[in-house]
């Protein structure tokens, strides 16, 4: 029979232990961020018109278009506002107009 493992032994084959599964475990999480990213990347890089040129800015949106994107549609409400404005400029001058005539 051999003779029990001293304690020391007992706490270096531990500490490997878990040295070890702490590397497991970093492993793991290293290929679950990367299989993540991956099909991120391939869910966007197949919905790209650009299907042939895969590059990184794919997977941000591009702050240029999202500013022209908002640019223009306040273009638009300040287009509707100015035709809002030319339509009550002109009643209030056909009003004015009417108001100078009729005494």
């Amino acid at each position: 029979m051999p003779p029990p493992p001293s304690a020391s032994t007992n706490t270096v084959t531990v500490q490997a232990d878990w040295q070890n599964r702490e590397f497991v475990q970093a492993v793991q999480l290293g290929v679950a961020h990367l299989t993540s990213f991956l099909n991120t990347f391939g869910v966007l890089a197949s919905t790209s018109p650009l299907n042939h040129k895969l590059t990184l800015p794919l997977l941000l949106p591009d702050a240029d278009d999202v500013t022209r994107g908002k640019l223009s549609h306040l273009d638009s409400k300040l287009a509707k506002l100015e035709r809002r404005m030319e339509v009550i400029e002109g009643t209030l001058q056909s009003v004015s107009h009417e108001k100078a005539f009729s005494k």
